[in-house]
């Protein structure tokens, strides 16, 4: 995409590198032989475990066997472990480095090793063995496969500086690997944004078998990059059909780019369409000039609809789309509409020439609808004091002599009667409505805080009672919604206590309120007397009281009443609460908790009668056997048990419910079948809690029957 650098893996992934070792099938040597040579022999012939335990025979004879022998047999040794891959293949390397630092064997080792770790895309380490390799003492074919191979071990780790070397040195030479090179030395300047370089560099690859294919989308890129976009178009017209579906977006794209900033709309809007058809994930950039492209062309409808996407991007793009949009709306005769676009264009100002024009269409179109929703004197005034010295002054100030509208805009509202004054108690009662009017709507806007503020300012003029109660009120709720939980009580209280607010129908919120403050507070106590006042006050057709008995019951569960915690939670079933299974499950706790464990299952069997399909329903089986093996009902407790299995063979609980039927078997006497679930459960979650009890049990069964060495049997098994 514009803007976006090729991602490195995307393209380098292309072009796999296999390097990779392949084991043949074992034919052991028959006869009597010199384990030197049968090593040698059967390292050659691909038995590379038989021949490295000859080999390691020789390397440790150090009576019969000479260094030299000793060396090279070490030396295989470890070229076996990697043909094997074995885990002590390093150690091999390093301990033949040390032994034989002189040997000319040494390099050819380390730089096996190294193509070993390549081959297994351990480049890191590849590449700390690649710079022990003595490159000088490397033929040619070997120190070009070791220069590619480096310089790609430090791209896989991207270290691009060391890789960009290692291939500009590589990328010129008379190898196999010259092409290679030159596409990753290519790809490393992209990368780096020197795009000239790349671009040279590319080029020559154009006709590569491997690399022919990719060269283009980074041509392309490249043009872009460059301004180039006659270049562009040139590579892109046949890149976008041949390109696969995963990059054929972002070819459309750039097309899409440089025909828009050519001028060429139609070719813009064409190509950016095929963009989308093919996938491509439209961005507010190009929303905006879809957009533009419509407006140019004049097609205004689409070009309306494409604006209406922009809701985030850099003021200037914003701005620019907000004042086309508008002269869309114009042109199509949607004027409320443009009022809204071009006031959004006027409030930014990224340009000033686009700001007033806006601002001024803006005021106009207010002027000629009389929107009884904005105050159009405040609008015109609001023009000639940001722009003075505009053409339109004239124009303007004839608009405002012909206008006489007023709107309910609290804020100049407000302003306007602070000009008129407040000397008289009929003005400040008008202020102190228009402040609580003001502050409702800034509450409603979730701006709490602020909110706060305008209440308490129409708290300064305490005139008309109920609006003194209602403040007081909507002051507490702001507190609660900020987590502001003591001055929220002391503002419930501070409402219930002033005149009038016991006949308000806030009166029984607050309760609701203070109760629910109390419980965000973690007050259970206090939270449960709450919650029990207002179920006692409110209409039992409230729809908060279904809720107010859960959250009572919570509180009397949170603070060990269980049993009246069970009836509340009863009380709220009966009142119909959408959360009847929650309900039902929490009552069931609560009389387990109360030691009513018959209760207990039977409000979970209901449960799961009427709510089989309920988040519950798992917990509430499990719930039913677990209970039934504490109450010592061991056939119940294993019928449970085995269903809750059977209904959940996915739970986290299956092994729990494995190892409690085995101890249901234990505690009966019913020892094999004991044992036979403790070691299923051994069997079948290794390495578990439930695993690591149920070897305990078992044991304990196997010493009751004197049958301990049967134990270490199955335990070493």
């Amino acid at each position: 995409m514009p803007g976006k650098r090729l991602r490195l893996t995307l393209l380098l992934g292309m072009v796999g590198l296999v390097f990779s070792i392949h084991a043949q099938p074992e034919q052991v040597l028959s006869g009597q032989e010199d384990p030197y040579e049968e090593g040698l022999e059967l390292y050659h012939k691909g038995q590379y475990v038989h021949a490295q335990k000859q080999l390691d025979l020789v390397a440790a004879d150090v009576y019969n066997r000479n260094r030299e022998t000793r060396a090279s047999a070490e030396y295989y040794a470890a070229l076996a472990a990697m043909k094997l891959y074995n885990g002590d293949a390093r150690d091999r390397v390093e301990k033949f480095a040390d032994t034989y630092e002189l040997s000319p064997l040494r390099n050819q080792l380390f730089l096996a090793y190294a193509n070993y770790r390549f081959s297994t895309k351990q480049y890191r380490e590849a590449a700390a063995y690649y710079e022990k390799v003595d490159k000088f003492r490397l033929n040619e074919e070997d120190l070009n496969e070791y220069l590619f191979k480096k310089g790609y071990s430090h791209l896989s780790m991207e270290e691009n500086k060391q890789a960009q070397k290692i291939f500009f040195d590589l990328k010129d030479k008379n190898s196999t690997y010259a092409n290679s090179a030159k596409y990753y030395y290519a790809h490393l300047l992209y990368a780096d944004s020197n795009y000239t370089e790349a671009l040279t560099n590319f080029l020559p690859l154009q006709e590569d078998a491997s690399f022919g294919p990719l060269v283009p989308y980074y041509l392309a890129h490249i043009y872009y990059r460059l301004g180039d976009y006659d270049k562009l178009l040139e590579v892109g017209k046949d890149l976008v059909n041949k390109a696969t579906p995963t990059r054929a977006p972002e070819i459309a794209k750039l097309m899409a780019d440089a025909f828009y900033n050519k001028g060429q709309y139609e070719d813009a809007i064409e190509y950016l369409e095929l963009y989308k058809e093919k996938g491509g994930a439209m961005r507010t950039q190009d929303h905006f000039q879809l957009g533009y492209s419509y407006y140019r062309t004049g097609k205004y409808r689409l070009a309306i609809e494409s604006f209406n996407k922009i809701s985030r991007g850099n003021e200037a793009m914003q701005q620019s789309a907000y004042y086309h949009l508008g002269d869309c709306y114009l042109k199509v005769g949607e004027k409320q509409q443009a009022i809204t676009a071009f006031k959004a264009a006027s409030e930014i100002d990224a340009s000033p020439t686009v700001q007033e024009d806006a601002f001024f269409n803006y005021g106009k179109l207010v002027y000629e609808l009389s929107d009884p929703y904005r105050d159009a004197i405040s609008v015109l005034n609001d023009f000639l004091d940001y722009f003075p010295e505009s053409p339109r002054v004239n124009e303007v100030n004839r608009y405002l002599a012909n206008l006489y509208v007023t709107t309910k805009d609290y804020d100049k509202a407000l302003l306007a009667i602070k000009r008129t004054g407040l000397s008289t108690p009929e003005m400040k009662e008008v202020y102190q409505k228009v402040a609580f009017y003001r502050a409702t709507e800034i509450f409603n806007s979730l701006k709490y805080r602020a909110a706060i503020d305008k209440y308490e300012e129409s708290l300064q003029y305490p005139i008309n009672k109920p609006v003194v109660a209602l403040s007081k009120y909507w002051i507490a709720e702001a507190h609660y919604r900020l987590e502001e939980y003591d001055e929220a009580l002391e503002g419930f209280e501070a409402f219930r206590n002033s005149p009038g607010a016991f006949n308000m129908t806030e009166y029984n919120r607050s309760l609701y309120q203070t109760a629910y403050t109390y419980y965000k507070k973690f007050d259970f106590q206090n939270a449960a007397t709450h919650f029990r006042n207002f179920a006692r006050e409110a209409d039992k057709k409230d729809p908060r009281l279904p809720d107010a008995y859960l959250r009572l019951a919570d509180s009397y569960l949170l603070t060990g009443g269980y049993l009246v915690a069970a009836d509340f939670y009863g009380s709220a079933l009966k009142t119909g609460t959408r959360e009847a299974d929650y309900a039902t499950f929490q009552k069931a706790e609560c009389l387990g908790l109360a030691g009513k464990k018959d209760q207990k299952v039977a409000e979970l069997q209901s449960l799961l009668k009427k709510y089989p399909n309920s988040i519950y329903a798992e917990e509430a089986q499990y719930e039913i056997a677990v209970t039934q093996l504490q109450m010592e009902n061991y056939d119940q407790a294993i019928t449970g048990f085995n269903r809750f299995i059977a209904d959940h063979p996915q739970s986290d609980k299956v092994p729990s419910s494995k190892l409690q039927i085995g101890l249901v078997y234990s505690n009966t006497d019913r020892n094999a079948e004991a044992l036979a679930a403790f070691q299923g459960v051994v069997k079948d979650y290794p390495g578990t809690d439930e695993s690591i009890e149920a070897v305990g049990l078992a044991r304990l069964i196997y010493a009751r029957q004197n049958r301990i060495s049967d134990y270490l049997d199955w335990v070493d098994g």
